[in-house]
């Protein structure tokens, strides 16, 4: 694998949180147990709705697990892909200059075997 299909792949992690957060916000959100509320379109019910917020949890799980363990101990990494820090939050926490944590991640990533 290239270096921008190490990032995509493990990007992943982020793309099922960001899914979760969005499933479970909507299903938190007033209109979706509000049985006074008319819609004019077709929902889901709410047993669907809490059973799609399951497997988007499982599948955050399942990509955390995945991710952390090709990673291993790279800080830099766990930072980026599990944090989701940006580098500018990585070099203000390692203490260094942002053209550093981007060399390091491009050599962190050229080492990663996926």
């Amino acid at each position: 694998m290239n270096r921008k299909e190490k990032q995509a792949y493990l990007n992943q992690y982020q793309r099922a949180l960001k899914e979760y957060k969005i499933l479970k916000s909507n299903l938190e959100s007033t209109h979706s147990i509000d049985y006074n509320h008319v819609k004019s379109t077709v929902h889901k019910t709410l047993g669907a709705k809490i059973q799609e917020l399951d497997e988007a949890h499982t599948r955050v799980i399942e990509w955390y697990l995945k991710i952390d363990k090709l990673i291993g101990n790279d800080i830099i990494l766990g930072y980026r892909f599990l944090l989701g820090y940006s580098l500018e939050e990585i070099a203000e926490v390692l203490n260094c200059s942002i053209t550093t944590v981007k060399r390091r991640i491009r050599d962190s990533l050229d080492r990663l075997e996926i």
